[in-house]
Parts: C-alpha cells; structure tokens; sequence
C-alpha cells in the first residue's frame, strides 16, 4: 500500500484538450496538469490496512462548478511506488466527461461527416455547433448539424493523418447550449 498520494482535478475547455492529449505518457500529461487554471491538489492519505483496497471519490460538480454543468475534466495521481526500482515515482492520468452529447465521426482526406446523438434517448442533436482542434490553438472553424444532427466538414477544411502518418493531435468537439463532448 502507499502511504498517500497526490491527486490532481481541474476542468477542462475544448481548447485545452489537444496539446494535453498529445502527450503520449503520464508523467508529461501530470506534468502538464499541474500548470494548467483552476487545477485543485489534493494529498490523499488512505487509512486501510495492508494490502486492502482504499477508495476516493472524484465528485464531478465540484471540479465543473455545479450539479448541472458538463464538460470535461483531467483527473492525476502521483504517487510513490518501491517495486518500480529505476523509477519509483508514478504518475497516472486521464481525462473524463460529464455529457448527454456524443460524436460519431467518419474522417477522410475528401471531407468527413460528423453525427451529433444524445445519450440519454439517442435522439440526433440540431443545432450542435462542431469544430475540429488541432494543436496550439488551431481550428476548422465551426460547423452547425442539421435536422438530423449530421454536419459535413469539407475537403481542405480538415487534413486528417492516419496511424501511418504523423498525429496531428486533432480532437472533434461537439456543443449544444452549455453542453460539450469531445
């Protein structure tokens, strides 16, 4: 067992979401976490005996401001752990979402088609307002669904790459009112 750790919340925005999920390990997403607005540290000492499981909770309306609100949030841990010789400190990390919305997306190089649902009632979402990001700060610009809560993003607007090829750290991000997924 450990004798504690670190655990790390804050909300995200859309905008935050490619730079942090391009890192490819933990320690540089915990890393960058840590520098990131309205992120909260907590030192979590679980009191239980050997070799039994502790638990704690992350409540999401305290991380996103209300019961109501939605969005994303980026959850790390840091902690010690002495089985790993070479390198004894361990840092977790991920990002979760608080949404009725999702995206189902077929991207091409000839265009890509973006399907906005609930997933309360799977019913499509009109009016979801969709863009694609990319890393610092880069855009397609904002597409509307329609009727069906489908929306086309033309050819040249987004470059997809492939596994093949080199990530350009691209994330879909759909939103409807104060709602947004990713």
């Amino acid at each position: 067992n450990t004798d504690g750790y670190d655990l790390l919340t804050a909300p995200l925005k859309p905008a935050q979401l490619p730079d942090l999920l391009e890192l490819h390990d933990g320690a540089s997403r915990f890393a960058k976490l840590a520098k990131l607005p309205g992120v909260h540290t907590t030192r979590v000492r679980p009191h239980v005996a050997k070799n039994h499981m502790a638990r704690h909770s992350v409540v999401p309306a305290s991380v996103l401001g209300g019961s109501k609100a939605r969005g994303a949030i980026a959850i790390g841990a840091s902690y010690d752990d002495p089985r790993h010789h070479k390198q004894p400190l361990r840092r977790l990390f991920h990002v979760v979402q608080v949404t009725d919305l999702a995206i189902t997306a077929k991207v091409s190089h000839h265009g890509s088609l973006v399907w906005v649902t609930r997933l309360s009632n799977a019913q499509p979402v009109a009016g979801a307002r969709v863009r694609i990001l990319g890393l610092h700060g880069i855009s397609t610009g904002s597409f509307t669904t329609d009727a069906q809560g489908l929306v086309t993003i033309p050819e040249g607007a987004f470059n997809p790459h492939f596994q093949w090829q080199k990530s350009t750290g691209a994330v879909i991000v759909a939103r409807k009112g104060d709602d947004w997924c990713f």
